[in-house]
């Protein structure tokens, strides 16, 4: 028996053997697998980190072409400002000379009320008064008494029609008033 015993314990070593070789080509075999999917995971990964370098240098960009178009809203603002003020300006030119020409008319008038053309006046109806020390009509009729000049002469340098301020007499009685 002892032959038999020891023949059965060899026959289940060699058997064990195969099951552990078995086993370990299973286990190599789960290896090469698993290597080869840790690769394929490897390769993914790097396309992922490739996608997000590839997307930070685009948001990159975008925050340079954002600050771009920042810098040119606000140079574009600043000439907006500039040309806002420059206009502003005009506006104010044209209301003077606007202001400038209707006192004109209306010494033009003034002096065809008397029968005076434009070009038949004399100096003296040019001569300059200081239009910020008349503010009212009395203080015409005191000029015109102080200067011994016309009332109307004063008037018309002032700019002034003589219907808008009425006829006054010399001594600050008014005629006619309109």
């Amino acid at each position: 028996m002892s032959s038999k015993t020891a023949l059965r314990g060899t026959l289940r070593e060699a058997q064990g053997t195969e099951d552990i070789d078995s086993d370990l080509r299973d286990t190599e075999a789960s290896v090469a697998k698993l290597k080869v999917s840790l690769d394929a995971q490897k390769d993914r990964m790097e396309h992922y980190r490739a996608q997000l370098e590839q997307q930070e240098r685009v948001r990159q960009e975008w925050r340079k072409e954002a600050a771009n178009i920042r810098a040119q809203a606000r140079q574009k603002r600043a000439i907006f400002e500039q040309l806002t003020k420059q206009l502003a300006q005009i506006r104010g030119a044209i209301a003077r000379e606007t202001r400038y020409q209707q006192v004109v008319e209306n010494a033009e008038i003034a002096i065809a009320g008397d029968d005076l053309s434009v070009e038949d006046h004399t100096p003296q109806r040019h001569r300059s008064v200081d239009l910020t020390s008349i503010t009212s009509r009395e203080s015409l009729v005191s000029e015109a008494s102080l200067n011994s000049h016309n009332l109307e002469d004063i008037i018309v340098s002032r700019g002034e029609s003589l219907t808008s301020v009425g006829s006054v007499s010399l001594d600050g009685e008014a005629i006619e008033e309109s």
